[in-house]
């Protein structure tokens, strides 16, 4: 979760993965989320392509925060492109980037950010 103030934080869960061998999180996590705030979700290909995933986890953040401006809909692709200069573990890798705006509604656009 990028925040609109640019303050980063990960809403972590445990579980299996989705779909993988049953499906999802053995429980629900609750978190407001702001006008301006940007959620991120993704599977692992996106942070784990190098030998470290915490460092890919501090690239993410700064990613995030490098294409925040821009609209919803090319955020996903553009942070898949930062992530994966270098890839050393090839992944499937999914984004999704959701911005509550000043409405009722969500922008959510998906997109598939890559293999």
């Amino acid at each position: 979760l990028l925040q609109a103030d640019g303050a980063a934080r990960y809403l972590e869960m445990r579980g299996r993965g989705i779909g993988y061998p049953l499906p999802g999180s053995e429980e629900i996590l609750h978190t407001d989320i702001d006008a301006g705030d940007l959620l991120i979700l993704y599977t692992d290909g996106l942070t784990e392509s190098r030998r470290d995933p915490t460092e890919g986890e501090l690239r993410l953040i700064e990613a995030a925060r490098r294409h925040a401006a821009k609209p919803v809909t090319e955020i996903p692709a553009a942070i898949a492109a930062d992530m994966h200069t270098v890839v050393l573990h090839p992944d499937d890798t999914l984004a999704l980037a959701i911005r509550l705006t000043g409405s009722s509604r969500p922008e959510v656009p998906a997109a598939r950010a890559g293999t």
